[in-house]
């Protein structure tokens, strides 16, 4: 078949259809059909235009690819949304189909995301996440062999680490466009490196994890609440990390009768170096929400009010790791097992929250990146924040205009991933290939429900349904309560292992007691009643805004 690479030039370019269009003097329909590879009644005069006018060799413009080589679109799909913009998640998108080779065989071949209004859908090829996540699980089913690869995302995470101790907006606003971009290209390729290594672990959202795990469950008989403990990590998710290292903090001051802790959230020295090791719990891949240093006061309040509640949480982070490796050894010796069966999907699920604290450092190095260029170019931010990878230097050389960034902004904007290249469509296009992806996506998969973030976290745990003050003091240490209205949650809030409501908003004081209690927390969850059934298996991650029903 003919492809045309129209879109790549008008990429490199740093244009759009419209000035295609008119500095060609061809009819925009026709640039737009070109851009997506629609050569059908192409005229040779309109090749020539574009050649003369672009002085470019047909060559440029025009490449044989044999048949059988270009993809259709997945016939079943796999669909996840989030809250982000393009820039941000380049690196992401773009490590789908660059893993390791001496690490990994498969890759997602070919992906879709649409952006609108800072919210993400993606959508993956079912078939190919099933793929992967077969293929890792036996490639990686000795924990050694885990293990190991393991160590090595570890290693390219340091360097990401590494951009974030160390970027400074200061020292960015100074350089020049040429060492800008080449810092700019060097946050991007190590986190795009560091994708590559932990990316695969998407793959088991299509629900391998799920039927693997009610395979060995049924094999060895284990009861739900058994297979909550040898499922929940052995170490602290980044979340529990940053409680344990506050209240470390905030040991010499518990005792304290008076305390300002305004003064101390601004002015003590190992606080500002507690906030600037964890700033990136700032970030999501929208860019920066900060956090008002009334509301970092009243976390500390909270935690230096009620000393009994400091001393609970302090000692049961300290000592969890130890913990739970006692409660698996435990589980393990009830059913005569010679190691947690559950091993490997336990290790993924910690992986998973391992991978975003990284991920979001990524996000604020690139964060400051782009406040500079916006301080460079006079563009704004918001659409800064609709540049392709590839455009930053065209940017900041004044060959990307507003229009084509604010086109995208208002309009919403399809990026396909296919191999190692991409395309973009806007507007029309846009939707319209996101209807016929949405009419693919499969009911295979287990179900997942999205929200709002109200208290972070990470927890699994059989469902509750809330719907009466009995029931409220029927939930069970751990279980996730499962609301309409936050009319019970004070209810739950000392028992609830994680709280879904289909609430979209709590009032302040409500959403404060939520935090205050560090339970996981996600409203807005519209389909929460209707999706969860009672004694279901929950996976909320509330950093991520999602619940996943399990069993």
């Amino acid at each position: 078949m003919i492809k045309l690479k129209l879109n790549e030039i008008a990429r490199r370019l740093g244009k759009n259809s419209s000035e295609i269009a008119r500095e060609a003097e061809i009819n925009r329909n026709t640039i737009n059909a070109l851009m997506h590879n629609k050569v059908d009644g192409l005229k040779f005069a309109t090749l020539d235009k574009l050649c003369g006018v672009y002085d470019l060799k047909i060559q440029d413009l025009v490449e044989y690819v044999a048949e059988g080589a270009a993809d259709q679109m997945p016939a079943a799909i796999y669909s996840q949304q989030t809250k982000a913009v393009p820039y941000y998640i380049w690196p992401i998108l773009m490590s789908s189909n660059k893993f390791p080779k001496e690490y990994f065989n498969a890759t997602f071949g070919v992906m879709y995301t649409y952006i609108r209004d800072k919210q993400a859908y993606v959508y993956w090829d079912v078939n190919r996440m099933n793929t992967i996540a077969q293929e890792v699980y036996e490639r990686y089913s000795n924990p050694l062999h885990f293990e190991r690869l393991y160590r090595v995302f570890e290693r390219s995470m340091r360097d990401v680490e590494k951009f974030y101790s160390t970027v400074d907006l200061d020292a960015l606003n100074k350089m020049s466009n040429t060492e800008l971009t080449d810092y700019f290209n060097q946050i991007y390729n190590s986190c795009q490196r560091m994708y590559g290594y932990c990316y695969f672990s998407e793959a088991y959202y299509a629900g391998f994890d799920h039927r693997e795990i009610k395979r060995l469950t049924d094999k060895y008989k284990i009861s739900q609440s058994d297979v909550l403990v040898l499922l929940a990590p052995e170490e602290l998710t980044y979340d529990e990390e940053r409680r344990l290292a506050l209240l470390t903090l905030l040991l010499p001051y518990r005792d304290k009768r008076k305390f300002d802790a305004l003064d101390f959230v601004k002015h003590d020295p190992g606080y500002q170096a507690f906030r600037r090791e964890f700033y990136y719990g700032e970030m999501d891949y929208a860019g920066h929400k900060p956090i008002e240093d009334a509301d970092l006061a009243r976390e500390v309040e909270n935690y230096l009010a009620n000393k009994q509640f400091f001393n609970s949480q302090y000692e049961r982070l300290a000592s969890y790791s130890k913990e739970q490796k006692k409660r698996i050894k435990d589980v393990c010796r009830k059913y005569n097992l010679p190691q947690n069966p559950l091993w490997f999907f336990n290790r993924v699920a910690f992986w998973r929250e391992a991978k975003k604290h990284a991920i979001l450092m990524g996000v604020y190095v690139m964060d400051q990146i782009i406040a500079a260029m916006g301080n460079k170019t006079g563009l704004s931010k918001e659409y800064l924040q609709y540049l392709s990878y590839e455009e930053f230097e065209g940017a900041l050389k004044g060959l990307v205009s507003a229009e084509i960034l604010k086109e995208r902004h208002d309009q919403g904007l399809l990026i396909e991933v296919r191999g190692l290249d991409y395309t973009l469509a806007v507007g029309e296009e846009a939707d319209a290939i996101r209807s016929e992806l949405e009419a693919r996506i499969s009911g295979e998969a287990p179900l997942t429900l999205y929200g709002n973030l109200v208290a972070r976290g990470f927890a699994r745990g059989l469902a509750r349904i809330i719907k009466s003050q009995n029931d409220a003091y029927s939930l069970k240490k751990g279980e996730v309560a499962v609301l309409a209205q936050d009319v019970f949650l004070p209810l739950v809030l000392d028992k609830a292992g994680a709280i879904i409501l289909v609430q979209d908003k709590l009032s302040p004081s409500v959403e404060q007691q939520v935090r205050n209690h560090e339970t996981p927390c996600v409203t807005g969850v519209k389909e929460a009643l209707t999706g969860i059934q009672e004694g279901n298996m929950i996976e909320v991650r509330a950093n991520h805004r999602t619940v996943r029903v399990l069993k």
